[in-house]
């Protein structure tokens, strides 16, 4: 029994740490330019588990329920914290006569999905963009922890 839970606990350590690495991978594509440290990939990797786990916890409200979305919001400022720490400029542009959505903001956002869930994951490249658009909008619920400061 023991060597079953140990065997576990190293596949989830590896899984953890092959996570970690492609999630380097994918700072990396969005920010070339940055620095990114073990300490901002762990971080980054920590608070989108969290994001996962109010997904999870919140996965039962409705619509008009704002803390069904504050995931969405998390996701956002993650986003935005990101970007100040790479020094890029978290842009969320729309085309008015296309309605398509464009920018390093809904680029972010499409690859870092990835690594959510299958259900939270945007179904197109506009759904991304009406989300984070909202999401911009809306007062934020709770101040979210400090993950990510450029200090």
């Amino acid at each position: 029994m023991r060597s079953i839970v140990s065997c576990k606990q190293k596949e989830c350590k590896i899984q953890n740490a092959v996570n970690q690495l492609d999630l380097y991978h994918a700072l990396m594509e969005l920010c070339p330019e940055a620095t990114f440290t073990s300490g901002d990939v762990l971080v980054c990797s920590l608070r989108m588990q969290y994001i996962v786990n109010l997904w999870v916890a919140q996965r039962g409200g409705t619509q008009n329920d704002m803390g069904h979305l504050r995931w969405h919001n998390e996701f956002c400022d993650l986003l935005d914290r990101i970007a100040d720490v790479a020094g890029v400029e978290p842009e969320l542009l729309k085309d008015r006569e296309s309605g398509y959505w464009y920018g390093w903001l809904v680029d972010a956002a499409r690859r870092l999905e990835l690594f959510f869930p299958k259900e939270m994951r945007s179904t197109s490249k506009e759904a991304s963009g009406n989300i984070l658009e909202k999401s911009k909008a809306r007062p934020k619920v709770a101040p979210a922890p400090k993950y990510l400061s450029s200090d």
